[in-house]
């Protein structure tokens, strides 16, 4: 039974590489993403998007950043879609399962080439505590994995979200203008 177990995940491993050699990428048009069974494109309007969301909850965070139900983000910049943020699980859900099926996803979608980097930072929350974030993100151009770990104090947060697009941050006290990748 012992050896069994070896030879086993051998030929998983091996069936694996022949069924992928054997696919063709998908290729990657119009790249969109789906929140609340509503497909998102860069480049639709406020105007677009409102009337897809009908009877969904809408959250105008400011006047070009909307939370769309409880899963979705979306930046505007002259009135014209600029990034969608989708999360991939709520808290208690399987995060590894979570990136599991976005990376499987993006595999399907013909994103096969793809950077991944990591980067850990401590912000100031209050006078006396920080925050601690860890982030690792797959980019594959258009779109990214963004997966993050925050913990300020005893709170612990865990995300995995999928990305369209580049979100612009609007830095204060005078610091440059940044992006999220």
């Amino acid at each position: 039974m012992r050896k069994a177990a070896p030879v086993f995940l051998c030929l998983v491993a091996f069936s694996s590489v022949l069924l992928a050699q054997k696919q063709t990428p998908a290729q990657v048009n119009n790249p969109s993403i789906e929140i609340e069974s509503v497909k998102l494109q860069l480049g639709m309007t406020k105007a677009d998007v409102l009337e897809r969301y009908v009877g969904t909850e809408i959250t105008k965070m400011s006047e070009d950043r909307w939370i769309l139900g409880k899963w979705g983000t979306v930046d505007f910049r002259s009135g014209k879609l600029v990034f969608v943020d989708r999360s991939w699980n709520s808290i208690g859900d399987d995060h590894i399962g979570a990136i599991f099926a976005l990376v499987s996803s993006l595999s399907r979608e013909g994103y096969t080439s793809c950077r991944v980097f990591a980067e850990s930072n401590s912000v100031p929350v209050t006078d006396s505590a920080s925050g601690i974030f860890q982030h690792v993100w797959i980019d594959c151009g258009i779109k990214a994995i963004h997966i993050v770990k925050s913990k300020i104090g005893d709170h612990i947060k865990e995300g995995v979200s999928e990305q369209l697009g580049v979100r612009e941050l609007k830095e204060s006290k005078g610091e440059q203008n940044g992006s999220t990748r």
